[in-house]
């Protein structure tokens, strides 16, 4: 992998860290005060969209910095 690549990777995965370190205080918050389970959820949900997205934004970095085919 060029270091280019690894370095936008590396980036791309910073940028999602903070949001995702956010949302886990968040979700400490709300297990401690025992809120409404629904809230638990809709968090839960969130963060795993965030997790999902920052993989496939690594994946397309990696995708884009392999040469065409053909």
């Amino acid at each position: 992998m060029a270091r280019s690549t690894q370095s936008r990777q590396q980036a791309v995965v910073a940028s999602f860290i903070a949001p995702l370190i956010v949302q886990l205080w968040i979700f400490g918050q709300l297990i401690r005060t025992g809120s409404d389970p629904i809230w638990l959820v809709l968090l839960g949900a969130a963060m795993a969209s965030l997790v999902g997205a920052a993989l496939w934004t690594t994946r397309q970095v990696r995708r884009d910095a392999q040469p065409a085919r053909g």
